[in-house]
């Protein structure tokens, strides 16, 4: 459960950095969209935790699919470790798939 809220963290101060770097507000937004939403999956994880993950593994899913193409547009030589690792997180814990 501490991974979940890591990564909700994680995602909020990425979006942050994003906002502050570029001054993009789209960025600060889907940042703070997606931290919302990880952090609800962080507090319904003891109680439903089959619907969370879900939930949880949808959101990364998307984060990764935004960030990925974000990636091949530009020459950058790696992906961060966090957009490929996290979503990990919620399959290996909580036994979704």
């Amino acid at each position: 459960m501490a991974l979940s809220l890591g990564y909700a963290a994680l995602v909020g101060v990425g979006g942050a950095m994003g906002y502050m770097k570029s001054g993009n507000q789209k960025s600060l937004a889907a940042g703070g969209f997606s931290a919302a939403v990880l952090y609800y999956v962080y507090t319904q994880l003891p109680t439903n935790p089959v619907f969370a993950s879900s939930v949880g593994l949808g959101i990364s899913a998307a984060l990764l699919g935004v960030m990925g193409s974000r990636f091949k547009r530009s020459e950058k030589s790696s992906l961060p470790v966090s957009y490929r690792l996290c979503p990990l997180c919620f399959v290996e814990r909580h036994g979704v798939i």
